[in-house]
């Protein structure tokens, strides 16, 4: 069972135990040969703060390596073994069978181990993908009667590849067995290729078929760039060999993209890696040792992401963290806007307050589950006084809460002037750009009171709103007059046209102004109010 601490979108700082330690997450997992060792596992431990570590149970099988995998690895923290699946995947056969790989990582008294599944990768045709799903399934039952150690934590693989509804099958089946951890398999091909779109696609349908009370890994998944999206999407632990790999080419890992070296004039970076040398020296190193400081940078680059993104889920900020990196490629647009198909379930996962305010910086600020969940909230919300008749819309003030700005204050402090008891019979509506209709007994809720948005009308949601309108006219019929003051921008004057268009069709009485909400505007404004009421 996993012990959730924070949460954030589908996102979770959480920790699990094995036999070993503790695990917390959002973890990254770096892959360590167990025959040929860039960065020592005894060094990754105390040097770079990893406290579990992923090993090819399958390779070290076939090495003349023997004993317990803590002693092979001198490594005190948590282990998780392969089985070799990756292999069958690149070379289309292993000499093991899962049996004897279930037995050999028992031997070696691994920590987490997983089962010889078969991956389908990303280049599978539907019956392809299909028969690696059926013969996945086939294996995690057969391997239950087959273990005999109950301090391990077995990994049950979720496979199907590009196939959404092959990979929610396999969720649904392998989360009936008997599993500590889940794994989504195969996304190594779709990273490469930077099909990150259907990288989501093959998280959520998993996510949205599995316990929520037990971690979630996902195989290979190695770049910083991608590390906010995949834990937002609720992935726990994740692992790869990119930070070694990358470095025999000489290639350097960011939170923003890939570099190569040789393309690097300045210096970069002040890891405790780098800081040791210029470029100039590091690019004159003997090649083995060049290849130990990249990867030691970019082991670095992938534990400080990790560590940000901890920080932005303790502060409620993931998404603004996602949405920051949506800058260094455009294949994390495209998979953004995968996220519109699935806010509800998002949003069910989302703390429903938060200790910092919403931040809205940009269209895709507009997915965030606060967002989303204020507009669900306002689909069918009805007056809490349903004898009033009289519906006041107001544009959104410069500040929040709305209904203790200086604009409503001043307008509310004009109308009791000349009319002390209009309030009684009236019902105020602001109009906000980012959230549409918000009721001013909502007022005070989060994110309505909590929220920084662009005081210029960046942001245009007039047929959203209008529907908003229309809806909520529909569930609260009492509203037999209708007063609108907006501001004087473009995008207001826009929206009152369409105010009109709809007040006409649904033949209510209406009268719309747009005002500066000076003192002086107001005082032009009012007496045509007043003599609406009347």
């Amino acid at each position: 069972m996993i012990e959730i601490i924070h949460k954030d979108l589908l996102a979770r700082i959480a920790r699990f135990r094995t036999k070993s330690g503790i695990v917390d997450t959002p973890a990254f997992i770096p892959v360590v040969h167990p025959t040929k060792e860039l960065i020592t596992p005894k060094r990754m431990y105390h040097e770079f703060d990893c406290k579990i570590l992923i090993t090819n149970a399958y390779l070290l099988s076939k090495s003349q390596k023997k004993g317990k995998i803590h002693d092979i690895l001198d490594f005190p923290g948590s282990i998780m073994t392969d089985s070799g699946a990756y292999q069958l995947l690149i070379y289309g056969d292993v000499s093991t069978t899962p049996n004897q790989i279930i037995q050999f990582q028992e031997e070696i008294e691994t920590d987490i181990a997983v089962i010889l599944d078969i991956p389908t990768g990303g280049k599978a045709t539907y019956n392809e993908a299909q028969f690696t799903v059926e013969e996945t399934l086939r294996r995690a039952k057969a391997s239950i009667s087959h273990r005999k150690e109950s301090d391990i934590l077995w990994v049950g693989p979720i496979q199907g590849g590009t196939y959404p509804d092959l990979v929610a099958t396999s969720a649904q089946q392998i989360s009936k067995l008997d599993f500590s951890i889940y794994a989504i398999g195969s996304p190594t091909q779709l990273m490469e290729q930077y099909q990150f779109n259907k990288l989501v696609d093959l998280i959520l349908s998993a996510k949205n078929n599995i316990p929520f009370d037990k971690p979630v890994h996902l195989f290979g998944a190695g770049h910083p760039l991608i590390f906010p999206l995949i834990v937002a999407l609720g992935c726990d632990i994740f692992d790869s060999a990119a930070y070694a790999l990358f470095a025999k080419h000489d290639r350097i890992l960011s939170a923003e993209g890939t570099y190569r070296l040789a393309e690097i004039q300045d210096e970069f970076c002040t890891c405790p890696s780098c800081s040791q040398y210029t470029i100039a020296e590091m690019k004159q190193l003997e090649k083995k040792k060049r290849v130990q400081v990249l990867a030691e940078h970019n082991l670095h680059i992938c534990q400080n992401e990790i560590k940000r993104i901890r920080q932005a889920i303790r502060e409620g900020r993931l998404w603004r963290l996602v949405e920051s990196r949506l800058s260094s490629h455009p294949a994390l647009v495209d998979a953004m806007y995968k996220l519109h198909s699935s806010q509800s379930f998002i949003e069910q996962s989302s703390p429903i307050t938060k200790k910092r305010a919403l931040y809205i910086t940009s269209s895709w600020s507009f997915l965030q589950p606060e967002v989303y969940r204020h507009r669900k909230r306002i689909e069918n919300y009805s007056s809490p006084e349903p004898r009033r008749n009289t519906l006041l819309l107001f544009s959104v003030p410069t500040s929040s809460p709305y209904h203790s700005s200086k604009e409503y204050e001043r307008f509310r402090n004009q109308v009791r002037k000349v009319a002390p008891d209009y309030f009684k019979s009236a019902e105020t509506l602001f109009i906000s750009p980012v959230f549409g209709l918000v009721p001013l007994e909502l007022t005070n809720y989060y994110p309505l009171a909590q929220n920084m948005v662009p005081q210029n009308d960046i942001f245009n949601l007039e047929s959203v709103i209008i529907e908003q309108l229309k809806s909520y006219l529909s569930t609260n019929p009492q509203f037999t007059r209708i007063y609108g003051i907006f501001g004087q921008s473009d995008n207001w004057k826009s929206f009152t046209r369409r105010c009109r268009q709809l007040f006409k069709q649904l033949k209510k009485n209406f009268i719309l102004s747009t005002s500066d909400f000076s003192k002086e505007s107001l005082n032009t404004i009012i007496p045509k109010l007043i003599s609406k009421i009347k």
